[in-house]
């Protein structure tokens, strides 16, 4: 499982390795996104603050890498999930500080 923060290099890296394949370009594009907004998340938590990555900001981001954001709304919610989680791994960062 990753662990934030993380790498784009680190977060396909992973990623590849449970889906057994190279992940193509517009994959690699938008893990690169991915990884930015979990990371902002954990500088959220990590501060206190509150979380504010939704799935509107992921999908406003997204838009500009010219995909169809509308294909899947999973990738959505995974993408949201995956920012909760790196959100709760800030928070508790904070606390063992």
């Amino acid at each position: 499982m990753i662990r934030f923060p993380t790498t784009p290099e680190a977060f396909i890296a992973c990623n590849e390795a449970r889906i057994h394949r190279k992940l193509g370009d517009p994959e690699r594009e938008l893990a690169a996104i991915v990884v930015e907004f979990a990371n902002a998340s954990y500088q959220e938590g990590l501060n206190g603050e509150e979380n504010t990555i939704t799935m509107n900001s992921v999908r406003e981001s997204y838009r500009a890498c010219k995909e169809n954001i509308d294909s899947s709304i999973r990738r959505w919610e995974i993408i949201c999930w995956l920012c909760d989680k790196a959100y709760q791994e800030g928070k508790e960062a904070a606390h063992h500080e």
